[in-house]
């Protein structure tokens, strides 16, 4: 492992510049300034976060130390690679949806628009790059403060207020059952510092570290304890049943770039966090191996079968297109869900795999519908308008072609390898619901392609399309390389599994990795 200062500094650099640019507003009025202001930030953390990313994939896991304390001491944020290449993304998303929403956002109050844009994307980072669960939780309330005033954005609408209020009041339920699941950890583990614990759980007691200590009281009924309560918050940062039920609400209401992160980016933090907790700190090895974790494992796995199939049910009578992006991100993170808690690490890949094909098909199609309603409205049939520009109109195909699972897309790839990873776990039934739930969400992904290949192409309104555009068109050439090329990208992602699950055993031998 090497210290790598940019670690560090990227969280601090994005909070700091959330704070300052509402200080700008006492002497600049102009709209353009904190445009630019909003791209540029997001541009240089993208450029930090691409830098971590290559330092680790050439050296492995990066660390910075603040204040200097060695960990369990101090706060430690470290990287591996499933942290660097999900911070990537995540910056990815949000420079581009800055970008997008300096095109889309036309209302007074942007300067606090964009501050919000970069807390988000401070709380992400700072969850997926710190080594500490309890700072965890503080990155979980920066991304959630930010989240709510998104949502709330267009305060006139009394919609928009309602929706927020709700968000607010189930995501406060959801970080403070997370605090408490800190509570009970530091209470039998004595420590904060994730690698510290993970030692601790894998000896079962037989480490001891020299400022820490060891095990306290009955540390399986406080793992299991905690891991239940935490495991709350991570379906409800997922939207996996029964915490889904905000998702269709909030997403709607929200400004459509917002839309784009909530699916895209917010969505990412609860994989994460079930990963590291799942595999990382309670692995198989960990004092809570056997019957109790194999439980957590098929319970979960359950929900997100349920997940899937509400998610591909409802979407079939949706007619507001942002509803629709809504429950197809349900139907797709249940089925994440279900290749992640498969116990092994092919399922995990394929989840993993599939986490991408939803973040940038789900964004993608926000940034066509967010043309078609600029242009005309946010219905089904309303995204004929899109067939004025081919290359909105095609990057809204690829998108939907993308999450029903066609080649040679990499949504196809995904659910190939979350089957296979289902028969060869000996999970027969949910393999051939992978198969009936997909076709059950064809008849709305079909809706959706008839409402653009059939509804009124008339637009009400006119604008310059040139930046949506570019950005569908980017994402659109992602989809497609990361599905033609999906034999390089496994090759990575099993790299990246491999590392979260060997954490455990470098932590016993006295390293720190997350």
């Amino acid at each position: 492992m090497d210290v790598n200062v940019f670690v560090g500094i990227l969280p601090l650099y994005l909070i700091a510049a959330a704070f300052a640019l509402p200080v700008f507003t006492l002497f600049i009025k102009d709209r353009r300034f904190f445009e630019g202001y909003g791209i540029v930030a997001a541009g240089i953390a993208l450029v930090i976060s691409a830098k971590v990313f290559m330092d680790v994939t050439r050296e492995g896991i990066q660390k910075y130390y603040f204040g200097g304390f060695p960990p369990p001491l101090g706060i430690a944020y470290e990287v591996d690679k499933m942290g660097a290449l999900l911070g990537l993304v995540a910056s990815l998303i949000v420079f581009i949806t800055t970008v997008y929403s300096a095109w889309f956002m036309r209302v007074k109050g942007v300067e606090w628009y964009y501050a919000l844009l970069l807390g988000i994307e401070a709380g992400s980072v700072g969850v997926l790059y710190t080594g500490d669960f309890f700072n965890i939780f503080v990155m979980l309330e920066v991304l959630s403060i930010s989240a709510y005033g998104l949502v709330s954005f267009y305060r006139w609408r009394g919609k928009s207020l309602s929706a927020s209020i709700e968000y607010a009041i189930v995501g406060s339920v959801a970080t403070g059952l997370y605090f408490l699941a800190v509570v009970f950890l530091y209470g039998a583990f004595g420590t904060l510092n994730l690698a510290d614990l993970t030692a601790k759980a894998m000896s079962d007691g037989g480490y001891v570290n020299q400022w820490s200590g060891g095990l306290f009281g009955n540390a399986v009924v406080a793992s299991a304890v905690a891991l239940a309560l935490t495991m709350w918050t991570i379906t409800f940062k997922s939207a996996i049943f029964p915490n889904y039920f905000w998702l269709p609400d909030v997403v709607p209401e929200a400004p459509t770039p917002v839309s784009a992160i909530f699916v895209a980016v917010a969505e990412v933090l609860g994989v994460y966090l079930f990963v590291r907790f799942m595999y990382t700190v309670f692995s198989p090895q960990s004092l809570l191996s056997g019957e109790l974790r194999t439980y957590f494992l098929v319970f979960l796995h359950i929900l997100g079968i349920v997940s899937a199939f509400i998610g591909a049910l409802v979407l079939n009578i949706q007619r507001d297109a942002k509803k629709f992006i809504a429950y197809s991100t349900v139907n797709q993170m249940g089925f994440v869900f279900m290749g992640l808690t498969l116990g092994t690490k092919e399922g995990v890949v394929a989840g993993l795999y599939h986490l991408l094909s939803n973040s940038f098909g789900e964004a993608l199609l926000f940034y066509c519908v967010g043309v078609a309603i600029w242009l005309k409205g946010r219905s089904l049939t309303d995204a004929g308008v899109l067939r004025r520009n081919p290359v909105i109109a095609a990057g809204l195909v690829v998108g939907l072609l993308n999450l029903f699972g066609l080649p040679p897309f990499m949504g196809f790839f995904s659910k190939y390898m979350l089957f296979k990873a289902c028969l060869d776990r000996g999970y027969i039934v949910s393999a051939v619901l992978i198969l009936v739930i997909t076709g059950i969400s064809l008849i709305g992904y079909a809706r959706f392609l008839r409402g653009l290949l059939s509804g009124p192409s008339e637009a009400v309104r006119s604008r310059n399309l040139i930046v949506p555009l570019i950005i569908v068109a980017f994402i659109t050439a992602v989809i497609v390389l990361l599905g033609v090329g999906f034999e390089y990208v496994i090759h990575y992602l099993n790299g990246v599994v491999k590392m979260a699950f060997d954490s455990g055993t470098y932590a016993m031998n006295g390293v720190y990795p997350p």
